[in-house]
C-alpha cells in the first residue's frame, strides 16, 4: 500500500474529500489516519491504531478503544460548521466512507479486530 496515497476516499464536496491513509506507525506498528481535507489543507483527522494489521494481520496494538470507536463511527466537524455524523466506520474487515447518501468501501485483507484472513 502506498503510504502517500489515501487507500480511499469519497469527495465531500467540489473542494473537500474524506479520506483514510495506512501507513506504518512507531514500533513496526500500523496506524490509520481518517481525515476531512482538501487538496492542500487537513480540515479534521483522527488516528486508530487496531489491534491487528490489516495488511498482515500480526497483533499491533493492546489495546481496543481505538476500533471501538471505528466500529461505532468518526464524526467530522466541517469547517463551516455542518457535522458529518458517523462519516467513517468498520464492518468486521470492510471500512466505510459515508456521506449524505453516498458510500465508498475498501476491504482489507485481513480483519483489523481479529487478526483473520478475509478470503
Amino acid at each position: 500500500m502506498d503510504e502517500e496515497k489515501p487507500c480511499i476516499e469519497l469527495p465531500v464536496d467540489t473542494s473537500s474529500f474524506l479520506r483514510v491513509y495506512v501507513y506504518s506507525y512507531q514500533n513496526n506498528s500500523t496506524r490509520l489516519t481518517i481525515s476531512l481535507e482538501t487538496e492542500d489543507t487537513v480540515i479534521a483527522s483522527t488516528h486508530i491504531t487496531p489491534p491487528f494489521c490489516p495488511i498482515t494481520g500480526k497483533k499491533n496494538a493492546h489495546e481496543f478503544r481505538d476500533i471501538q470507536e471505528l466500529i461505532h463511527g468518526i464524526s467530522f466537524q466541517r469547517s463551516r460548521g455542518k457535522k458529518l455524523d458517523n462519516c467513517c466506520y468498520l464492518t468486521g474487515h470492510i471500512l466505510h466512507l459515508k456521506v449524505e447518501g453516498r458510500e465508498s468501501s475498501f476491504s482489507f485483507p485481513y480483519d483489523l479486530g481479529t487478526g483473520k484472513p478475509t478470503s
